[in-house]
């Protein structure tokens, strides 16, 4: 090990050696203590000690000989010279921290030299910016004052230059020029306002005012007019005073304050943010726009996409539901549900209400009373309600046919078909079209008790008419618009065998081979001869039922059509 510097052993030995030094000679101790001094053989071993004990004291002796210590002095010297250097070392790293310290510092102080000289300008700058308000007062008074010639007026600018030496009196030459134009100008659309006032107020006088002359001496008061405008605005006499009054006031100080050149930098400064605000305004309008134009397109597209998607769902699933309808619709008339129910035409035995749609709670249209004929043209069976639904023609809407669980009916079928009627009422026109307004016939009308053979059928409810085709044209069954038939049904005639049937021959009969009775060839039909009647016509001009035999076709004379009872030979 270096000299100077403890080596580990050291220590540990002496503190292990520090019982022995106590059993040391005061002779023994000094020995020791000398630096560098050689060492002194030590008698250790009296007759008395053993042989373990004169091994330990040896090995004492060895442990304290001069060279297994390091000089104390020169130890605590080096101490002391690494604890300077520490100090030292400390001082110096102060000393920067310092300095550096001081040179924030003065950064600072020049930051609020620098500070106040700001604020010292700032302070100047107010002032002047007062100054040059006072002076452009001023300015404004002399310029408004309209100097007389061109020397006055270089006069006034030389006293304002020389109030204000920062403004060159050329500057405000030209300035004052253009000033004395805008006063001008000021002037002439002063005047021009104040003719068109005068006009605009003749016009109002002579074609407005003339409603404010309340007591009918043809002249207009301020009064009536005050009375009228308070009538119409709905105040007092004494709010519109105040109003007046306060209108009044602040129109003299806006003079004034227009007089004193105030509140034109005002204006001016409102103006330009004015039109920056309305620019900005614009600009984000158009803008916000063209944003919601394709926002709305794109999003049109796409709801329409999804609409018609919907929509077409929505048809599959009707179709399919109107086809379980009819299938349903099917089932339940071949169980006698709807046997007697059928588009076509109804009459209204019990008041009920015209809804929208077919549902029972939809909303109410109208109601219809008793023996009002409509028109169906669907009619649903509605199980999960319990009613069978029909859909009116006009007006549009859906009403109850009957309660599937009491068997309760509002409306009964009336419906003609087709076959033989019997003219109940003077006269029906015949028409040569189903329209009730065309033509005539070559046959003009049908008399009472005259029975007639409708071969079609057809609705025509925005005639007001139940329309049947016959032989000679058109005729009217059922006027819808007073409920008044115009014919009855010759179905009571079956009763007496003018059906299709077997007849049996009596005696005998006639038969052409068609329906006309002039045919040039008959054959005679003789009696006790069954024959099988496919059909059954009713010719008026021969009052006789003719049926056609199925075996030999060909037709004979059976009943008189205005009896009741057969004839011999029928």
């Amino acid at each position: 090990p270096a000299r100077g510097v403890a080596r580990p052993g050291v220590g540990r030995g002496a503190a292990q050696s520090s019982a022995g030094l106590r059993a040391l000679p005061p002779r023994g101790l000094a020995l020791a203590g000398l630096p560098h001094t050689p060492s002194i053989p030590l008698d250790l071993s009296p007759p008395s000690f053993g042989m373990a004990e004169s091994f330990h004291l040896e090995d004492i002796a060895a442990r304290l000989r001069p060279e297994r210590f390091v000089n104390a002095e020169e130890l605590h010297a080096r101490q002391h010279s690494e604890e300077a250097g520490t100090l030292k070392e400390g001082i110096q790293a102060l000393r920067e921290g310092m300095q550096r310290n001081e040179r924030i510092m003065d950064e600072f102080v020049s930051m609020r030299r620098q500070d106040d000289q700001v604020l010292k300008e700032m302070e100047a700058l107010r002032k002047q910016d007062t100054e040059l308000r006072v002076q452009n007062t001023h300015l404004r008074r002399q310029l408004l004052r309209r100097p007389a010639s061109d020397e006055e007026a270089e006069k006034a600018v030389e006293d304002i230059a020389d109030d204000e030496p920062a403004v060159s009196g050329k500057t405000i030459t030209v300035f004052g020029y253009i000033l004395n134009f805008r006063v001008l100008l000021t002037v002439i659309i002063g005047c021009s306002s104040v003719l068109v006032l005068c006009i605009l107020f003749w016009l109002v006088e002579v074609f407005y005012w003339k409603h404010f002359d309340e007591n009918g001496d043809g002249e207009t008061e301020m009064e009536e007019v005050l009375i009228k405008m308070q009538n119409a605005m709905t105040v007092s006499y004494t709010t519109m005073r105040a109003t007046g009054v306060c209108v009044g006031v602040g129109t003299i100080m806006g003079s004034f304050l227009w007089w004193a050149g105030i509140i034109q930098a005002m204006i001016t400064q409102v103006l330009v943010y004015l039109f920056l605000a309305v620019g900005l305004a614009c600009c984000l309008g158009i803008f916000v726009y063209h944003i919601y134009l394709n926002i709305s397109s794109m999003l049109g597209a796409l709801f329409k996409e999804l609409k018609d998607m919907i929509q077409g769902v929505i048809n599959f699933l009707e179709e399919k539901a109107e086809a379980a309808a009819e299938e349903l619709e099917k089932l339940t008339g071949s169980m006698g549900f709807l046997a007697q129910d059928s588009a076509g035409m109804y009459v209204i035995k019990s008041r009920c209400d015209l809804q929208k749609t077919i549902k029972l709670d939809s909303q109410v249209l109208q109601k219809f009373e008793e023996n009002t004929l409509v028109n169906l043209l669907k009619v649903k069976i509605r199980l999960a309600d319990g009613r069978i639904r029909g859909l009116v023609e006009a007006p549009r809407g859906w009403i109850s046919i009957q309660d599937l669980d009491t068997g309760f009916r509002w409306a009964e079928k009336k419906e003609y078909r087709r076959g033989y009627f019997k003219v109940i009422v003077d006269s029906i026109p015949v028409t040569s079209d189903v329209e009730i307004n065309s033509p005539p016939s070559y046959k003009p009308f049908v008399k009472k008790g005259q029975v007639v053979r409708v071969r079609e059928v057809r609705h025509r409810l925005r005639e007001g008419a139940v329309r049947g085709n016959i032989a000679d044209g058109w005729i009217t069954l059922l006027d819808t618009t007073k409920g008044r038939h115009n014919v009855q049904s010759w179905a009571a005639r079956a009763q007496e065998g003018i059906i299709p049937s077997f007849a049996s021959i009596a005696g005998s009969a006639l038969v052409p081979s068609s329906s006309d009775s002039a045919h040039e060839d008959p054959s005679m039909l003789e009696g006790d001869v069954a024959a099988s009647m496919h059909d059954v016509q009713v010719d008026p001009f021969l009052t006789q039922a003719r049926p056609a035999s199925a075996r030999g076709v060909g037709s004979a004379a059976t009943v008189p059509a205005d009896a009741g009872e057969e004839e011999d030979g029928g």
